[in-house]
């Protein structure tokens, strides 16, 4: 019982309610789902196995499990995270999720990190911790990612590693200079 305590203060002091008297939650619900919404469009569906929400902040506390399935602005499901706990903050919805977190795409990019924020008005997955993507052809590390919610278009801050695919860097360099062409974000594998 102490251990379990002593987890739960911790994660109760990462997100500012380490005084007891500030701790006890205004409402509190376990196994359950919750629905985020933008201009009345689903965002996210939440579940966790226990959310509490606190009258002394204006976030509302998940842990036992978090599993989020985003949206997009069409309502087409885009990719799904999981992790330890999270926190929902206030009116704009924007999400932190930290502990053991992982998104996959339903492109199939898979995202790990310790800890990202989801921020609901621009759409983007934002992490400053060590990340690793997976794609089809590469795992990639570094400290520090912005991506959107698919997992489409990312970049690492501070990338580290290799790529499996050969890149010639002066050649992409040289078709960036052509004014006739634009370059994809994307590498295309070498010429055979």
């Amino acid at each position: 019982m102490l251990l379990g305590t002593g987890c739960q203060q911790r994660t109760l002091e990462r997100i500012g309610l380490s005084d007891s008297t500030k701790a006890r939650p205004e409402q509190e619900i376990w196994n359950s789902t919750i629905i985020l919404s933008q201009n009345g469009v689903s965002t996210s569906k939440i579940h966790a196995g226990h959310i509490a929400r606190y009258k002394s902040k204006t976030e509302t506390f998940l842990d036992n499990g978090v599993t989020v399935d985003f949206y997009d602005k069409q309502g087409r499901h885009t990719s799904t995270l999981t992790s330890d706990s999270a926190m929902v903050q206030g009116e704009q919805n924007n999400l932190f999720a930290y502990g053991n977190v992982v998104v996959v795409s339903d492109s199939g990019q898979v995202l790990r990190t310790e800890a990202i924020r989801w921020d609901a008005t621009s759409e983007k997955i934002v992490s400053d911790t060590f990340v690793t993507i997976t794609t089809a052809l590469d795992t990639l590390y570094g400290i520090g990612l912005v991506s959107d919610g698919e997992l489409q278009n990312w970049q690492i801050e501070k990338p580290t590693g290799k790529t499996y695919r050969e890149l010639n860097l002066e050649r992409e360099r040289n078709r960036q200079t052509d004014t006739t062409r634009t370059v994809a974000a994307e590498a295309a594998p070498p010429d055979s």
